[in-house]
């Protein structure tokens, strides 16, 4: 599990507009945000799997699950 790849990816799915419930960011922006300080993306990527049920505690213990 690569998390310099899955919390980009994760930025991107869950950060949406409170106004306008539109999505903030694109799949084309995941190589931008990833070129953002690193701890910046983990905050805003551990909130949005906060919000979604999720952690990065269960993404880490399912590693090989698959």
């Amino acid at each position: 599990l690569d998390l310099g790849i899955l919390l980009p990816a994760v930025v991107v799915a869950t950060c949406f507009d409170p106004d306008s419930g539109d999505k903030v960011f694109a799949a084309g922006d995941k190589k931008w945000i990833s070129g953002q300080p690193a701890g910046v993306v983990e905050e805003v990527a551990t909130a949005g799997l906060r919000v979604s049920g999720l952690s990065v505690d269960a993404l880490e213990s399912g590693k090989g699950a698959s």
